[in-house]
């Protein structure tokens, strides 16, 4: 089977189940233009790693897109339910956690008075509304004695807090 007929099936799958091409590169962890080199039959040397990763990602028999097999589907005990919706959100939240990670690790490497200035600067910032989001804001609740650390917490503002929600939650931590 030539390359372009590979592609062709890899294109038609993926679009057929609905899926970006972002979405396909990020799971099989290469480049979105190589997705569009392998779609488009311009890969001169096809790895087969990467057609079977392609392949598992979008459910179907890596056989059959190099052309080895008549069928399409992965048999039935190899077949995984991938939620498209919970994908997206597992991608988010990676994201997110390695901006979190590039954070915790740059507050390691300041001494006390490094990071009690960064403290100041988070409460400052926290207080302007071109910086933080509509729904939430940090508002400092205390300081440790032991260091000179603020503790944050985050607090909605998308809503109304009301008398019984507010006992509701003290009713809660006397638990």
């Amino acid at each position: 089977m030539s390359n372009k007929e590979i592609g062709i099936r890899l294109k038609n799958v993926r679009t057929q189940k609905g899926y970006t091409l972002d979405e396909v590169a990020n799971a099989v962890g290469v480049a979105k233009s190589t997705i569009q080199r392998y779609e488009a039959g311009k890969i001169t040397s096809i790895k087969l790693p990467v057609i079977e990763s392609i392949s598992r990602f979008l459910q179907v028999n890596p056989a059959w897109v190099i052309g080895t097999s008549e069928t399409p589907e992965i048999p039935s005990s190899f077949t995984i339910e991938v939620d498209k919706n919970a994908y997206t959100k597992y991608q988010q939240f990676l994201s997110r956690m390695s901006t979190y990670s590039r954070l915790l690790l740059g507050f390691e490497n300041l001494n006390d008075i490094g990071k009690e200035k960064l403290n100041e600067q988070l409460n400052l910032l926290s207080k302007i509304p071109e910086y933080t989001n509509t729904r939430t804001s940090i508002e400092t609740v205390s300081e440790h004695t032991d260091n000179t650390l603020s503790y944050a917490t985050y607090k909605r503002t998308d809503i109304e807090v009301t008398n019984e929600m507010k006992q509701q939650e003290d009713d809660i931590e006397l638990i």
